[in-house]
């Protein structure tokens, strides 16, 4: 076999699951596209696609790439070091992917080139954009592929090469659209400014093409990075992860117990993997597509919806990816002393702080959004509303602290609902426990957006939507009930097997009920319409926190250790 095709048939079964993944979500995102289109207009349905597609195109940028997930926080290349050492000309090993993700970003573009042109009249440049894309493409290569002195150099690039790809967007798509320019030589030449980023374009795909062919070469006899020539001060040098060897041996603090141990080791192969570095830039595009972006209700409603699913990529950090049988645990804690809630616990807090991260951020970006002068009208709009509904000067900010509250919650419960069957090492369970809730949320909504869809009377559709609130507060207890059952089932499971001591197991209930109430008093205090009671409050607070979600951590690493 040919080594072009040998390497072209491995990318593709190396990236079959993101490839199936993207194109199930694109042709979700267009159908919803659709739908929102023939209801609200043409122009709502571009801004449903831009933010429902976003991150297929963010993705997109690092498909059919040879990487590992162990190498790109240590300075080492992050191409296959077995690839690498195998008789293959680099510029095999370099264009093979690099010309399968420009063929893929291609058809993804003139796809969306497409859709705008013919659904909503809005033709996108097409060979200066798919230049861009192609770009983009290689310069994420060249990011992970080229050996560094250290990690930091390889952040930094990152983040030159993120800021120069969006600001070369931004003047390809100004150069197309803007025709309010006040720079006079513009108005007076745009065809040269056209060529001129038509031309910006093509020298940084270029560029990052021999970079990306270099970035080969040179990992094939500096695999393991760069070593400098003089000693410096290595700010990461608590990165050097030796399996079950402690950095912090023979230093203060080096007695920490094993909980405070797992979940610093946990932190650190987290945060190693490709995949969370993929995860991180997909948070910064987020970050920036949020702060400089026009706010309105559907595009806040679906930017909180993924940021509820982000957290769920970073839950497999402790698992072992060359593993295809067997125990997924690293053999240093499979065979370690410490006990499977130790591990399942560490592995819950780790899971947790990238959740509240990930909330963190999109929240900072909320807030610079608001400060821009074009989304102040809109933010007094939706306070002076909010303020007037309940007669309370002050009822916009207490809103807002209750629903920041209540994402935080949500966004936590949902990374544990992903983060114990990925304990398990089981990956048909966890691909079940992360698209059968999405798969509900999506289909409640279609159904929602359906039946609005076909109401013709307004005072009608007002009394049906009544009727059927008045079933909400059973349908939470219903939740409440089947919440407390799977509870009851894991807390039996972690006894049998002598996981936690059933003394422990009560202490825990204790600890979760007096805080389910004191987080639900504090909202309660919180939400300034008086027509809410405490007990709607205490309801809706017991369906957000998690309960059997922890107590199954255990027993997910029980059912993965001895497997």
């Amino acid at each position: 076999m040919p080594e072009t095709i040998a390497l072209t048939r491995l990318a593709f079964i190396a990236s079959r699951k993101q490839l199936i993944g993207m194109a199930v979500w694109l042709l979700f995102s267009t159908l919803v596209a659709m739908v929102v289109g023939g209801v609200f207009g043409a122009r709502h349905a571009t801004g449903t696609l831009c933010l429902l597609a976003f991150p297929v195109f963010a993705f997109s940028l690092g498909v059919f790439d040879f990487s590992q997930t162990e190498d790109l926080m240590a300075g080492k290349s992050g191409y296959s070091h077995w690839i690498l050492r195998m008789p293959i000309a680099s510029w095999k090993l370099a264009l093979v992917p690099l010309t399968l993700r420009f063929v893929w970003n291609g058809l993804l573009y003139l796809l969306a080139v497409l859709f705008f042109g013919i659904g909503v009249g809005i033709w996108l440049p097409i060979s200066t954009g798919l230049l861009c894309l192609a770009a983009g493409g290689a310069w994420v290569s060249v990011v992970i592929w080229r050996p560094f002195e250290g990690p930091w150099r390889r952040v930094t690039l990152a983040v030159v090469a993120f800021v120069g790809w969006y600001l070369l967007m931004m003047l390809v798509m100004s150069a197309h659209f803007d025709k309010s320019t006040d720079i006079p030589w513009l108005k007076e030449y745009p065809f040269a400014f056209k060529t001129g980023t038509f031309a910006l374009a093509l020298f940084l795909l270029v560029w990052g093409v021999w970079l990306a062919f270099q970035s080969v070469v040179l990992s094939r006899t500096n695999t393991d990075g760069i070593i400098p020539e003089k000693k410096g001060s290595r700010l990461l040098a608590w990165r050097d992860w030796g399996g079950g060897r402690s950095l912090l041996a023979g230093k203060r603090g080096s007695d920490d117990g094993p909980l405070r141990w797992l979940v610093r080791h946990d932190l650190l192969r987290g945060m190693a993997g490709d995949g969370n570095w993929a995860l991180t830039g997909v948070l910064v595009a987020i970050f920036v597509l949020i702060a400089l972006m026009p706010l309105h209700v559907g595009a806040a409603l679906f930017l909180i919806f993924l940021v509820t699913q982000i957290p769920t990529m970073t839950s497999s950090a402790m698992l072992e990816p060359t593993k295809v049988s067997g125990s997924s645990l690293p053999s240093y804690l499979a065979a370690s002393p410490m006990t499977c809630a130790e591990i399942g616990f560490a592995r819950g807090i780790a899971s947790v702080a990238g959740a509240v991260l990930a909330t963190a951020l999109v929240s900072l970006a909320f807030l610079l959004a608001f400060a821009w002068p074009a989304n102040q009208v809109i933010l007094r709009s939706w306070m002076d509303g909010l303020n007037s509904g309940v007669g309370n000067e002050f009822a916009a900010y207490r809103w807002g602290a209750v629903g920041f509250i209540a994402c935080v919650v949500l966004v936590v419960s949902r990374s544990l609902a992903c983060t114990w069957p990925t304990a398990t090492g089981r990956s048909r369970l966890a691909l079940v426990f992360f698209v059968l809730p999405v798969f509900i949320l999506l289909a409640a909504a279609a159904v929602v957006a359906g039946w609005f869809v076909r109401q013709a009377d307004w005072e009608t559709a007002t009394a049906s939507f009544e009727y059927w609130a008045t079933w909400v507060p059973a349908l939470i207890l219903l939740v409440v009930v089947c919440k407390g059952v799977f509870a009851t089932i894991a807390a039996i499971l972690v006894v049998r097997e002598r996981l936690l001591r059933v003394r422990t197991v009560l202490a825990f209930l204790s600890v979760w009920s007096m805080g389910t109430v004191a987080l639900a008093a504090v909202l309660f205090m919180l939400v300034p319409d008086q027509r809410i009671l405490l007990g709607s409050v205490l309801l809706v607070t017991l369906c957000l926190v998690p309960l059997g979600r922890i107590l199954m951590l255990p027993y997910a690493v029980f059912l993965n250790r001895y497997r």
